[in-house]
């Protein structure tokens, strides 16, 4: 708890504290096409270990790579909920029986990666003041927001094919 309340409020420890902590923030997660680059390549580093321990290994890897394919390839319907609920095809993802609404219902979570925007909206810092701050930081962390969103997305139909599988 006290370590999610420094992170999270970071107003109780002063104000320089505060601007370094988001700095900080700003260069771990932002928009460095290497830190995109790493960020995509860590699919196959988890995805597939946690997927070997329900089937065999190389199934787990082929099932990740085809869903990483699959994620990239839809990637602009996968980021907007109203495409997806439309009947815009999917290639890779209609073929698998309840999986389009299996993303429907899992949007929320597999493509939230606002919540810092959001903490800085709500605590007034800069970047609320700013409608160019805003475009600027948005620019500056599409790379990795866009890996981000991929790397759930492809988890979670990884995740959902072997699942159907296996029947569960």
């Amino acid at each position: 708890d006290e370590l999610s309340d420094y992170v999270l409020v970071p107003d109780h420890t002063g104000g320089w504290s505060r601007k370094l902590r988001g700095a900080a923030m700003v260069y771990f997660i932002g928009g460095s096409l290497s830190g995109a680059a790493v960020n995509a390549m860590s699919v196959p580093m988890l995805t597939v270990p946690e997927l070997s321990i329900h089937t065999n290994y190389w199934n787990a890897f082929s099932t990740t790579m085809g869903a990483w394919k699959t994620s990239w390839g839809n990637q602009a319907v996968l980021r907007d909920v109203a495409r997806l609920r439309s009947t815009e095809p999917m290639p890779g993802i209609d073929e698998v029986p309840g999986l389009r609404q299996a993303l429907i219902a899992g949007a929320d979570f597999i493509m939230d990666t606002e919540i810092h925007q959001i903490m800085g909206i709500a605590q007034g810092s800069a970047y609320s003041q700013s409608r160019a701050v805003q475009r600027a930081m948005e620019t500056w962390m599409l790379p990795f927001r866009m890996t981000e969103q991929m790397n759930r997305a492809t988890s979670f139909i990884a995740a959902y094919k072997i699942g159907a599988e296996k029947g569960l």
